[in-house]
């Protein structure tokens, strides 16, 4: 015979900050994330996060060479795909042809 279940193995969630629920209130259930009618407007919706190289490869007008907002510096390398580092880099999220 199988063994009985053991309860609940695993768990998954997602999250939508109360700014953006309230702003378009189908953004706060499963059926409002998910399907291929939805997929546009998550594209246009919620950006998609850029490394810290990206973000000076792509983004930076200076390439990080200046520190600005977003970078302090240039990555060293083994932190260009870090999406954040405290003091060095904020993180940064923009539209690409990836979000659709």
């Amino acid at each position: 015979e199988p063994p009985p279940g053991l309860g609940m193995i695993g768990q998954e969630a997602l999250f939508v900050t109360k700014f953006t629920a309230m702003s378009d209130v189908s953004l706060d259930s499963f059926f409002g994330l998910s399907g291929e009618g939805n997929r546009q407007k998550l594209a246009t919706t919620f950006k998609r996060p850029t490394t810290w190289k990206e973000f000076c490869d792509e983004v930076s007008v200076n390439n990080c060479t200046e520190p600005d907002d977003t970078a302090q510096r240039y990555p060293e390398h083994d932190e260009g795909d870090r999406m954040f580092l405290e003091g060095l880099y904020t993180g940064y999220f923009r539209y690409t042809d990836a979000n659709n």
